[in-house]
């Protein structure tokens, strides 16, 4: 059974058109087919007044966001990986056609499945630390586990 508020294919229309015309009744063509019989009996009523099995242009705002807008937001989010909300915002702004609004930008992110983290800032070891952590590593590279274990440092 088709998924429930899925649109008919224009083959499935094709075949009730077809089944009518050879005289097959609307609940049976409704059992061969798996689909309701009043989605079939509707579907008879727009065929029969319209006579076509095209359905008729829906009305609203076509959509903004294509593909490639989400190819180039992607692209974008891995090359400024540190870039705020806003940057990115305007960054797509000025390689796209389509200008979007920051909470379009804000939607697509969460859609391709990233979320908002704070990225951790490396630890700034001055120079004297820095030293004594190599002259320490220098001095006990070849140090084997049971040397380490012994050590009361360890653990």
């Amino acid at each position: 059974m088709p998924k429930k508020g899925a649109e008919m294919t224009n083959a499935t229309k094709s075949m009730i058109v077809g089944m009518l015309k050879a005289g097959i009744r609307p609940a049976k063509i409704s059992r061969e087919l798996s689909i309701h019989r009043s989605t079939i009996c509707e579907f008879v009523k727009r065929y029969n007044t319209t006579g076509s099995i095209e359905n008729k242009k829906r009305s609203g705002r076509p959509p903004v966001w294509s593909k490639r807008d989400n190819t180039c937001l992607s692209r974008l989010l891995k090359v400024h990986k540190k870039a705020t909300l806003c940057t990115i915002w305007r960054l797509f702004n000025e390689c796209s056609p389509n200008k979007v609004s920051q909470r379009t930008i804000r939607r697509k992110v969460r859609l391709l499945g990233l979320v908002r983290r704070c990225i951790k800032k490396d630890e700034v070891i001055c120079r004297r630390n820095r030293i004594k952590k190599i002259n320490f590593a220098k001095k006990y590279k070849n140090w084997t586990y049971d040397d380490w274990k012994k050590n009361h440092f360890f653990g």
